[in-house]
């Protein structure tokens, strides 16, 4: 009697240690993730300070600069002036090419499509800039959804994963055809970035030699989890590539 006793008090006390320590994990798992959505959010609002610099100080100050040089060379005087308004002739279009170098930087960090007038049009204009740096390439939209459908803490997860989605593709995927869907369901909100490119062969060696397992892919899933959604991705040799992020919705069409 005394050893079944004995043996039940240890049963109940493993019980109570894995208990604890699982409760211990899942707390350190919340912290985890508070503290990479707090890392997510000072990575965000460093990029867009940076790109509110970029466009009041280094843009103004180009687009300052270009003028006066365009003013200077418009009122040289006519005597030994043509080659001195050649010499700073040739330096606007540098200028100018830094102006729209410093615009890329600024679009990169931050579009402020995204704060002026929403996703959709960010999304659109993102298209079309990736359309015209890969000319091969046809992108279909297809946005299902009303901007004011869409919660607002999910805008920015929304345009980082498509971003890093059609950066892969430009960089590796071999694509001529790209389709972007957002949209909604009764209580679900869908975005889906699918292309008819090369295809990766997952569970084989046949990868492209730049391609780097689980970092591009890595980011749009952490992006997506710690906005409260889930992250699919599938990939077929010669079949191209499909990466789906959803979130559920409650009554309210925000995020639960």
């Amino acid at each position: 009697m005394g050893g079944k006793t004995a043996f039940l008090v240890f049963s109940l006390e493993e019980v109570t240690d894995r208990q604890a320590a699982e409760e211990a994990l899942r707390k350190s798992e919340r912290q985890l993730r508070t503290l990479t959505d707090q890392l997510i959010d000072v990575q965000e609002n460093e990029r867009k300070r940076i790109a509110r610099e970029v466009h009041d100080s280094l843009g103004a100050s180009l687009s300052a600069l270009k003028y006066k040089l365009e003013d200077l060379i418009h009122n040289l005087p006519q005597k030994d002036s043509r080659q001195i308004g050649e010499t700073l002739g040739s330096l606007i279009p540098i200028i100018q090419e830094t102006i729209g170098e410093a615009r890329r930087m600024q679009n990169d960090l931050r579009p402020p499509l995204l704060d002026d007038l929403g996703i959709l049009p960010t999304l659109s204009w993102l298209s079309r800039r990736f359309q015209k740096i890969y000319s091969r390439v046809t992108v279909e939209q297809h946005l299902e959804v009303r901007e004011e459908d869409v919660p607002e803490r999910l805008k920015l997860p929304i345009f980082r994963i498509t971003q890093e989605a059609l950066n892969n593709i430009g960089k590796h995927a071999r694509a001529t055809q790209v389709r972007i869907s957002l949209s909604r369901e009764q209580k679900k909100l869908n975005l889906v970035v699918r292309d008819n490119g090369a295809g990766i062969n997952l569970k084989g060696p046949s990868k492209p030699a730049d391609w780097l397992p689980g970092i591009g892919l890595s980011v749009m899933k952490e992006r997506t989890t710690l906005s409260g959604g889930s992250f699919s991705f599938e990939s077929h040799p010669g079949k191209g590539t499909m990466i789906e992020a959803s979130w559920p919705l409650n009554k309210e069409n925000s995020v639960e």
